[in-house]
């Protein structure tokens, strides 16, 4: 369950909602697209009926055991919904031979809070449920913002085209094993609250590193991927300001035991305001990624950061290439991509000028640990 709301069918009283959110979204790009775009004139009542549409809803006391992934049958009751109920929606539909979105959009004043993210994975998981290896949207060419988010979260342009006088981009992203094991994966670790807490290097980087944010005058640090927040009680016994992403839901439930906080999402679409960290860490996470969304994650992360904001990044690599563990769990599946620390530092140099590297040898024959820091764009 997110934070805040859960994800739902929409039911025929949920349309003005969706209407306003649809009109109030899409309303700017009129002039620039030259007339109303297409999902202002949609058939919201049909598509609803026809369980086209899910939305994202403000959370009702009383629901905290729900699972989000049961929350669409769970919410079918009668009932009215508020404009400020509904915060976003996404359509969609079964494309044949993949998994078809025709529209998401989230409410202004509702942005900035992972519900976009989290409208795009009910897509993946009612994909998967389907059978699909492959969801697809579209944009307008003119909807820059769009375009950066999707490729942001992953999406790939596949091609351009003019439909109905539309000039459209097309997206798609694969839904198979990989995304789906690393997810399974962490979210059973959270699960069985086996997570290792930090240690030996790791705790003298993290040292080093609070010490370099107090020479600097820095005062808040994000850490992405970072578990139930294993490192959050570190930063914060120094003074600083931290908040932890992390892609397994329940790691919130148990950073809030350690006394932090830690906020569901992607490291590829962080559910975070530009610009509103000091600093960045972030630690055996970005391993887990193929080369073009490690590089992405890169930027999208240090768009957080304050212009000139250090960050500290941590990865397994070494000259092996895509590995599979399965050895922890039973069933589950933990993708790498052990990479040499020259090809790490060509990717994240799009995102930032390296200041420092660090290499040594692990216990695993031909794994070694890079630690790798940069700085944001002045």
């Amino acid at each position: 369950m997110k934070e805040g709301f859960t994800i739902r069918r929409a039911r025929p009283s949920d349309l003005g909602a969706i209407r306003h959110i649809v009109d109030e979204g899409y309303a700017p790009y009129v002039e620039r697209v030259g007339r109303r775009p297409a999902p202002m004139d949609d058939d919201y009542e049909a598509l609803i009926i026809a369980g086209a549409v899910h939305v994202a809803a403000r959370r009702v006391p009383g629901d905290g055991a729900l699972d989000e992934r049961d929350a669409h049958d769970a919410f079918d009751a009668e009932g009215g919904a508020s404009h400020s109920d509904v915060l976003g929606l996404i359509s969609m539909h079964d494309g044949g031979d993949h998994w078809m979105i025709d529209n998401v959009a989230t409410s202004v004043l509702s942005r900035g809070q992972g519900i976009g993210t989290a409208l795009l994975e009910r897509a993946n998981d009612l994909a998967r449920q389907s059978g699909r290896s492959v969801v697809r949207l579209f944009t307008h060419e003119s909807m820059i913002e769009n375009i950066g988010h999707y490729l942001r979260a992953g999406f790939e342009e596949t091609n351009r085209v003019t439909e109905r006088g539309f000039d459209r981009v097309y997206f798609e992203r694969s839904v198979g094993p990989a995304r789906d094991d690393l997810r399974a994966y962490y979210d059973e670790e959270a699960r069985r609250e086996t997570r290792n807490e930090p240690s030996g290097r790791r705790i003298e980087i993290r040292a080093q590193f609070i010490t370099q944010l107090h020479a600097e005058g820095r005062t808040s640090v994000i850490d992405f991927g970072s578990g139930p927040g294993s490192d959050g009680s570190g930063f914060s016994n120094a003074g600083l300001n931290y908040v932890g992403l992390d892609l397994a839901h329940a790691n919130a439930g148990l950073a809030r035991t350690r006394g932090v906080a830690v906020v569901h999402g992607s490291v590829l679409d962080p559910p975070i305001r530009p610009a509103a960290f000091d600093a960045g860490w972030s630690v055996s996470v970005l391993m887990h990624l193929e080369p073009a969304r490690m590089e992405a994650a890169a930027s999208a992360m240090c768009a957080t950061l304050k212009p000139g904001s250090p960050m500290v990044i941590g990865v397994w690599g070494g000259e092996l290439g895509s590995q599979v563990d399965e050895s922890r769990f039973a069933g589950q599946r933990r993708p790498f991509e052990l990479r040499s620390l020259d090809h790490n530092v060509e990717l994240l140099e799009s995102a930032g000028t390296i200041e420092n590297t660090q290499r040594w040898e692990s216990d695993v024959a031909n794994w070694e640990y890079q630690v790798i820091q940069l700085r944001t764009p002045t």
